[in-house]
């Protein structure tokens, strides 16, 4: 068992990066994706052990089937990792 383990949904729309669910140790947020989502990128930060350090991981969920339009908008708007959206 994982003594942390947290995530945040980001959604990319024609407009850039829309955050969306998000879970910490002790709350989560529930929040609609946008209906312009292209693709949804799940950032992940997991920690198993108190000795060890944090792992995190990005996971990838295309909305479209238009890899042209995904890739113009990834340059676009570059992702930047994780941005705390309940501080």
């Amino acid at each position: 068992m994982a003594l942390s383990k947290e995530y945040t949904y980001w959604h990319l729309t024609q407009n850039g990066w829309v955050s969306g669910d998000s879970k910490t140790d002790f709350n989560r947020w529930s929040i609609t994706a946008p209906d312009d989502t292209v693709l949804t990128v799940v950032y992940h930060e997991k920690v198993t052990h108190r000795l060890d350090g944090l792992h995190t991981s990005i996971e990838r969920v295309s909305k479209i089937d238009n890899k042209e339009l995904v890739q113009s908008l990834e340059k676009k708007h570059p992702f930047k990792g994780y941005i705390k959206v309940y501080e």
